[in-house]
């Protein structure tokens, strides 16, 4: 896992989003933590897919962090994929 982590900071939008996948694959405990990091990166495909990759993930921290970025975010698309995550997390209370 700490070589996605360690991807997440390059330069490079393709490694980022690779350690963003792989970091959503990962069975460690704290994969959903570092993809909380990602959610403020500068690309928007980036947070996306980080978005998608927290559906469910990451408990309580990680639904309010995501509310909080859907109020922030100006990126539609990044806020369509906030919404489907924060929809995963309000099916687990029904």
């Amino acid at each position: 896992m700490d070589h996605f982590s360690a991807l997440l900071y390059s330069g490079r939008l393709d490694w980022r989003l690779t350690a963003v996948h792989g970091l959503a694959a990962s069975r460690d405990s704290r994969a959903a933590g570092e993809l909380l990091k990602a959610l403020g990166d500068a690309e928007p495909e980036v947070r996306a897919a980080v978005a998608r990759a927290l559906r469910g993930r990451g408990g309580a921290e990680a639904s309010l962090r995501l509310q909080q970025a859907l109020r922030d975010e100006e990126d539609e698309a990044v806020k369509s994929a906030v919404m489907e995550a924060l929809r995963a997390y309000a099916g687990e209370r029904d």
